[in-house]
């Protein structure tokens, strides 16, 4: 069964020929992530387990949700740091995470 997503109608939208590009014909393409694409997937994989959860009777509490998030982040932030360092100039240890506090800080040194 065809998915209709908002991705996939809004690249329709946007360029008919990019949509067969990406959706039929399945080309790859490398798109560095910014630092907004790395917290709307880390958001959206926290949301698919939500409703994959529910769909099995699972209710996570928001406790639950929060600690699946900053996993999933920590386990996902060297990639971002490796970006940012690249996009700085700077070697990745010019960059620091304060993991302590609820939202986690990326703090480029001696930049």
């Amino acid at each position: 069964m065809t998915v209709y997503s908002h991705s996939r109608l809004s690249s329709f939208e946007q360029c008919p020929y990019k949509f067969k590009l990406r959706y039929i014909d399945k080309v790859e393409t490398e798109v560095e992530e910014s630092v907004e694409t790395f917290m709307g997937i880390r958001v959206h994989e926290t949301l698919e387990k939500l409703y994959s959860d529910l769909r099995y009777q699972k209710k996570n509490s928001l406790e639950d949700l929060l600690v699946y998030l900053n996993d999933e982040w920590k386990k996902n932030i060297t990639k971002m740091i490796i970006s940012i360092s690249q996009f700085l100039g700077q070697p990745a240890s010019a960059i620091e995470i304060h993991p302590g506090a609820t939202v986690y800080e990326l703090k480029a040194l001696d930049v």
